[in-house]
């Protein structure tokens, strides 16, 4: 064959392919169903944001009735202890006439009848322990200083229970310290009158 006929026939050829389509784009829903899946969106996220409040909320109560239930244990274990202190510091004692009485010394109370729960020892109806009349806490100790109707002192301490006639070496320690302080206030006073004698 001719090599221009061979070309034009398949240039014809070729001009009777179908041309190729393009790919058909995804369907778009319809408005109102975009609208629809928005909504339904949206109330989900409300009720997980509604969920999440509510859980917030419970979380938030039971850490407070927590906290209420641990305050109010700290508060009956400070009142059991008071109560346990103030039975600890109670003593018996014997009146002038040889009756028996009880003498608390945290609160100061006295009482012929014996306190509820008093574990201590009842004076011999022979020993003529003195009356207590007045006492003072020696500062910076749990010891207590306690004057007697008969003039005389002796030491509780309200930690140990313990009593002492002669003074406890902690005892003897504060009172040294304060009379080296008394002593040396009163130098700074004599100082101060001389300096102002000298001045004058």
């Amino acid at each position: 064959p001719h090599p221009q006929a061979a070309a034009a026939a398949a240039a014809a050829a070729q001009a009777q392919r179908p041309a190729p389509t393009a790919a058909a784009a995804p369907a778009q829903p319809p408005p109102q169903q975009q609208q629809q899946q928005q909504r339904e969106q949206q109330e989900q996220r409300d009720m997980e944001d509604f969920e999440q409040q509510l859980e917030d909320e419970a979380a938030a109560i039971e850490a407070e009735a927590a906290q209420a239930a641990a305050g109010a244990a700290a508060r009956r274990a400070a009142e059991a202890e008071e109560a346990r202190l103030r039975m600890r510091a109670w003593t018996a004692h014997k009146s002038g006439d040889g009756q028996v009485y009880y003498h608390n010394t945290m609160t100061g109370e006295s009482s012929w009848e014996k306190p509820e729960g008093f574990a201590g020892e009842a004076p011999d109806p022979g020993e003529g322990l003195p009356v207590p009349v007045a006492q003072a806490n020696v500062t910076g100790t749990e010891w207590y200083e306690v004057k007697c109707q008969d003039g005389r002192r002796y030491y509780f301490n309200h930690g140990t229970q313990e009593t002492a006639w002669s003074m406890p070496s902690e005892v003897a320690a504060v009172k040294k310290r304060q009379a080296e302080e008394a002593a040396a206030a009163a130098e700074r006073a004599r100082q101060q009158a001389a300096d102002q004698r000298a001045k004058a």
